[in-house]
């Protein structure tokens, strides 16, 4: 079954789905992705006469999309290319990577990333992260998949003296695992982390620590909220090619350095945290509110609105007035 034993649903969704349709007649149906298996129901609206948005996030067909199924995949990503009103990808590598596949219009996607939410206080009773201001404080908040290596990182922190990395996270690997109980005064295992507090966590730490995932188009959701911390980012393992390292880069809101032991020992032994403030001080607020999630939601209601309004005229001259 394709993507995978999820494909179960199928025959149940499309029975809810064609009478939801019949009983609201939405002006849109968003399929969201991954799994695959909801791209086959925005299929079926678009033929049905609605109007279909893909919310992509990344290719179908990825890095990672086992051999047997990337035929299938490559095909029903250029179906959904065809047919969607509109396509929205977390990054504009992933754009790019479909127009050339597929030889549709740009026009067709709308980069809307994650994003970032305003201020949030820990609510009462919170498990706190307390650092230390003698030493040097690295946080990283998030998941480990088999594409996020952090033997570089682990190995340069436990030899960068007054230095100290600390995980929230709830499955670390096993080398992050054994390097806690190694060198527990240079690795902290938070475990799991209520959000608010992880939130907190990142407004006081001194450097916010992204790990690049192994397809240099996407873009880990982490490094979005961490743009709205207002804290030096250092995100390691990008490439000239990779879109985490140009947003870190190009909002002035941190450092990207390849995943060498000691690329990332020379930026630590060298850090001051007078640097990182300056760096703060000077970055392009209105670059990095452009990530905040009451943006991202602006750029998808006004294309949403465009695509209505255009079909509405199309199709009836009258109902264009009413939804106006």
């Amino acid at each position: 079954m394709y993507p995978d034993i999820r494909a179960e649903w199928w025959p149940w969704a499309r029975w809810k789905l064609l009478r939801l349709l019949a009983r609201f007649q939405p002006d849109f149906v968003v399929t969201s992705h991954e799994p695959a298996n909801s791209l086959p129901l925005g299929i079926l609206a678009k033929r049905r006469g609605y109007r279909w948005i893909a919310d992509l996030g990344d290719p179908v067909l990825s890095p990672y999309t086992p051999i047997r199924w990337r035929e299938h995949a490559e095909s029903l990503e250029r179906m959904v290319c065809e047919r969607a009103d509109l396509i929205t990808l977390t990054a504009a590598g992933a754009r790019d990577v479909l127009v050339q596949r597929h030889g549709v219009s740009p026009e067709k996607f709308l980069v809307a990333t994650q994003g970032y939410a305003g201020v949030q206080a820990a609510p009462s009773g919170c498990k706190v992260v307390v650092f230390d201001r003698n030493r040097l404080e690295l946080f990283y908040a998030g998941s480990f998949y088999s594409f996020r290596k952090p033997d570089e990182l682990i190995s340069a922190v436990v030899r960068a003296n007054g230095t100290r990395l600390s995980v929230a996270s709830i499955n670390p690997p096993m080398e992050l695992l054994e390097a806690a109980r190694k060198y527990p005064d240079s690795i902290r295992l938070l475990g799991f982390v209520p959000h608010a507090a992880a939130i907190q966590a990142q407004r006081e730490c001194d450097l916010l620590v992204n790990l690049a995932n192994a397809d240099p188009i996407q873009v880990p959701g982490k490094l979005f909220e961490y743009l709205g911390a207002g804290r030096p980012i250092l995100h390691i393992g990008g490439s000239e090619e990779d879109e985490s390292g140009k947003i870190v880069m190009q909002t002035g809101s941190g450092w990207s350095l390849p995943n060498r032991r000691e690329a990332i020992l020379d930026f630590l032994g060298n850090y001051e945290r007078e640097e990182g403030a300056e760096l703060m001080a000077m970055r392009d607020k209105m670059k990095i509110d452009e990530f905040s999630w009451k943006s991202v939601a602006h750029r998808l209601l006004a294309q949403l609105q465009c695509i209505y309004a255009v079909a509405s005229r199309a199709e009836d001259p009258q109902q264009y007035m009413r939804g106006a």
